[in-house]
């Protein structure tokens, strides 16, 4: 499927709300393998959504 229409239904709702977070960015050099690059990316990802649902950030 292409991802227009999904995101042409998505703009059409209108109580839709969405916060976006930008995390500082990660040097993939700094590890071993990609498989604990996504481990730490996951991990930041994980604790930024808990910090956005308990309105921790600024």
């Amino acid at each position: 499927m292409d991802l227009a229409p999904h995101l042409w239904a998505l703009g059409k709702w209108r109580s839709m709300r969405a916060s976006i977070y930008f995390h500082p960015p990660l040097n993939p050099d700094d590890f071993l393998s990609r498989k604990s690059l996504a481990v730490k990316t996951y991990d930041i990802i994980t604790q930024g959504n808990e910090d956005l649902r308990q309105n921790r950030l600024d």
